[in-house]
């Protein structure tokens, strides 16, 4: 399927680039030929026992049909489709546009930086709209006009139908036109002029078609918007891992069993200390009494406090003890094979994201620019998603190494305890150091084990990366070329371009077309400029994810260095910068480096095919201003 559809793709590339009907032709015919050696090649059964004629379909090749209309009253547009209602057996003539663009334009979240999503997106109110209910922004209708097929609908199309060879015979049938619209002036030729000159020296052909058609502005671009943009992190295929995130990173069964641990603790805490001064009070009472009574000493009764005072320290180790066991059980045990089996879980689907990013980067679809957003995700948003899996990840890594340190930090008061109730300030002092030390070690080595994860999925993202923006860079190029021409085509006084090819379907959306024709040419250019600026945006946002990827490891390296630093300290003074210094010098100069990246890309876009795209426009509406024809709406 992916083989028939590239080939397909290419031919009409190739025939919309053609300069002249004899050269479409050729490409067609070399294109049949090619095809049909390949069907031969896939079913020889039919050609061997011979219940298939080839003959017989070679004659019915480029017959004349009587059920034609006159070849003089053919439809103006022979390179853009349109929706007649008669032809409800085929998708070749129902809603039929180009295949899909490679980047969205549309955000649900417009105040973030280029349209991308906040990081953190299950904790914002907006979110994926295949999976919550966010506030979602409506499509116009010139927007949706020229959205892509479905997937169903594409794969019919590429399966079922029949690939239409000339696309006048098209509009020119009988099934697709009645004769009330097989009039030219009601099939939508502005006539106020006389056409301009054919841009080659091919002889005019009753066939040709009459006005200045414009529809490569649609059919050479992608389509404009996308069904499920990047930007919003709403594809179908990959709601599987946004609930996961959604579903792992929720903590609150951990801070509920933190809540529980502490008011047990207070409880213990508390009965403890109403036992010690119950206790106090009864001893000071009873050995008051037996002084006065006479039945003990001074001496008997401080040997007695003593006894008290030991017994107290005792009470104290156990309740710390209970204090210890109750974080054991109630927080330590479970949330530590909790979180466990959350790391692996992540860690299963970051992989098998993985495998399928690389899969898909290495593929060599040439269809894959066409398919992103739609079929299948846009790389931007595998890689937006393995970094929310990854993100997570590391929040659990962190939760866990937390639980670690509490448990020992409790430990720890109960190691200390005897040697605080004795005054003994040697064993306090070695206790302290070694307690400390072993923090800082597993400290150290937790945020060195963070930082190779940082860089090797950095290194995964910038690969990834690098890939997809040399070819949305490359389907860029491919297509300016041809739009430029066509821009360049358009004469700087209007009233020259002479008759405009509009299709019969938009006088019936936009009535006003017939008084001012230019209204369409606005939008075709408006169109084109949207469109093939989603080759841009998807740089940029590429290259966004990248710093945000850079910023987060130059992060890793700091803790980790700071880490090191703070263990090397135990054993004498560390030289050296400052660690937060050099994050923010470096995060510094990875911002001036995306700010740079994207200077060039948007001043080559300018260059290449922007700057005539916006004059363009601009000439074409102050055209309209100046004939009274100018509508705010065309620009919805």
């Amino acid at each position: 399927m992916q083989d028939t559809s590239r080939r397909h793709h290419e031919f009409l590339l190739q025939e919309c680039q053609a300069n002249s009907e004899l050269e479409r032709l050729e490409i067609f015919m070399q294109y049949v030929i090619e095809e049909s050696n390949i069907r031969r090649e896939r079913c020889p059964g039919p050609f061997v026992d011979g219940t298939f004629n080839a003959d017989e379909a070679r004659q019915r090749l480029f017959r004349d049909s009587t059920n034609r209309r006159p070849a003089t009253r053919q439809s103006p547009m022979h390179a853009t489709r349109i929706d007649p209602p008669q032809r409800s057996d085929t998708l070749w003539s129902k809603e039929y546009h180009p295949d899909l663009s490679p980047i969205a334009s549309m955000s649900n979240d417009e105040l973030s930086s280029r349209g991308r999503t906040a990081s953190r997106w299950w904790q914002s109110q907006t979110g994926s709209e295949a999976d919550g209910a966010p506030t979602k922004l409506k499509r116009s209708k010139r927007e949706s006009k020229y959205m892509g097929l479905s997937t169903l609908s594409l794969h019919e199309v590429l399966s079922e139908a029949a690939t239409p060879t000339n696309l006048d015979a098209v509009y020119s049938s009988a099934e697709g036109y009645p004769p009330e619209k097989s009039d030219p002036q009601h099939f939508g030729v502005y006539d106020d002029g006389e056409p301009i000159p054919r841009p080659d020296d091919t002889p005019a052909n009753p066939s040709t078609p009459m006005g200045f058609d414009f529809s490569r502005f649609i059919t050479l671009p992608p389509p404009y918007p996308r069904h499920y943009p990047a930007v919003n992190n709403n594809h179908p295929k990959l709601s599987v891992y946004r609930n996961l995130v959604r579903l792992l990173s929720d903590l609150s069964e951990l801070k509920d069993r933190r809540s529980r641990h502490n008011l047990s603790v207070e409880a213990l805490r508390t009965e403890h200390k109403r036992k010690i001064s119950d206790r106090q009070k009864n001893f000071k009472a009873n050995i008051s009494a037996q002084i006065y009574d006479g039945s003990i000493t001074y001496t008997e009764a401080a040997e007695a406090e003593q006894v008290l005072r030991l017994q107290e320290n005792e009470s104290e180790k156990t309740c710390l003890k209970a204090e210890f066991d109750t974080l054991q059980d109630v927080v330590i045990n479970p949330m530590h094979e909790m979180l466990n089996d959350r790391v692996a879980q992540l860690t299963t689907h970051i992989n098998g994201l993985t495998e399928q990013l690389v899969a898909e980067t290495s593929a060599q679809n040439l269809d894959r620019p066409q398919q992103e957003g739609d079929a299948v995700p846009e790389i931007l948003e595998y890689l937006t998603q393995l970094k929310w899996l990854f993100e997570t990840r590391e929040t659990i890594y962190k939760d866990i190494f937390d639980l670690l340190t509490e448990r020992n930090d409790k430990y720890k008061a109960i190691v200390l305890l005897p040697y605080h109730q004795n005054s003994n300030l040697d064993k306090i002092r070695d206790t302290e150091s070694f307690f400390a030390r072993d923090n800082l070690q597993r400290r150290k080595e937790f945020f060195d084990e963070a930082l190779v994860r940082y860089q090797k999925f950095s290194e995964l993202v910038a690969k990834s990366v690098g890939g997809e923006v040399e070819l949305q860079s490359s389907a860029f190029w491919d297509i300016a070329p041809g739009l430029l021409d066509v821009v360049q085509r358009i004469p700087d006084d209007l009233d020259d371009l002479g008759p405009i090819a509009i299709p019969d379907a938009e006088y019936v959306e936009n009535p006003a077309y017939r008084d001012f024709p230019q209204q369409y040419l606005y939008s075709l250019l408006d169109h084109a400029e949207k469109s093939t600026y989603q080759f841009i945006e998807s740089q940029t946002n590429l290259h966004c994810l990248v710093h945000e990827v850079k910023v987060g490891l130059l992060a890793a390296r700091c803790r980790a260095v700071e880490a090191g630093r703070a263990r090397a300290e135990l054993d004498g003074p560390v030289s050296g910068d400052n660690p937060e210094d050099m994050r923010r010098d470096q995060e510094t100069a990875a911002t001036a480096e995306l700010k740079q990246q994207v200077a060039m890309i948007e001043e080559q876009w300018l260059e290449a095919l922007g700057s005539a795209l916006q004059g363009k426009k601009a000439q074409v509406r102050r055209y309209l201003e100046n004939i009274g024809g100018w509508d705010e709406s065309i620009q919805e």
